[in-house]
């Protein structure tokens, strides 16, 4: 059986995410799927973060596609861990760099989830950088919402108080992932990592 582990920084959002996709699309495969995030989340700074170890805006987006958010356990990257692994996926390349400097042995089994799926130069962005404040925003912090939403669309973010548009940014990261795992699948199957 093989095992694939998907690594993105907190195992907060992208990679549990990635994690249950792979269960689904690929349930009749053998497969050993986990996920672990690179440096331990501040729950101080993470205070929408449930029992069930994703953020709210995460489960939400995911029940939104249609998805059943399961329970999750934080995990965190360790050398054992990455040892156990045949292939390793990562949302960012300098997340690759991180477990290669763990783990230098593993060069040829660590990439990007994009990279691993046929994508050389994308990466799986965090919902959190799609979501942020403007620099020197607080000046206009009473201004009109539409005045407000202008300036965080000419940014090239999302008001962090639109709810709605907060979801439909971890909506858009999780259509990403579906898209990016669909293709790995294929690439595992076809190089006979998997057998369904």
């Amino acid at each position: 059986m093989a095992s694939l582990l998907y690594v993105c920084r907190y195992n907060l959002d992208r990679s549990p995410v990635a994690e249950q996709i792979t269960r689904i699309m690929a349930a009749d495969a053998s497969l050993n799927v986990s996920s672990a995030g690179l440096t331990n989340p501040d729950y101080n700074h993470f205070l929408n973060v449930t029992y069930l170890g994703m953020t709210n805006e995460i489960r939400e987006a995911m029940k939104r596609l249609g998805y059943v958010p399961s329970m999750h356990q934080n995990s965190i990257v360790t050398e054992e861990l990455l040892k156990l692994q045949d292939l390793i996926l990562c949302m960012e390349r300098k997340q690759v760099d991180n477990v290669l400097e763990k783990a230098p042995d593993l060069e040829g089994r660590v990439f990007t989830l994009p990279q691993y799926a046929g994508f050389l130069y994308e990466e799986v962005a965090s919902p959190a950088s799609l979501i942020g404040s403007v620099p020197l925003f607080f000046i206009f912090r009473d201004m009109p919402y539409e005045a407000r939403a202008f300036i965080y669309r000419l940014c090239r973010k999302t008001d962090p108080r639109d709810y709605e548009g907060v979801i439909r940014c971890h909506m858009h990261v999780i259509k990403k992932i579906e898209f990016y795992v669909d293709n790995a699948l294929k690439r595992m199957r076809k190089e006979g990592l998997i057998l369904a």
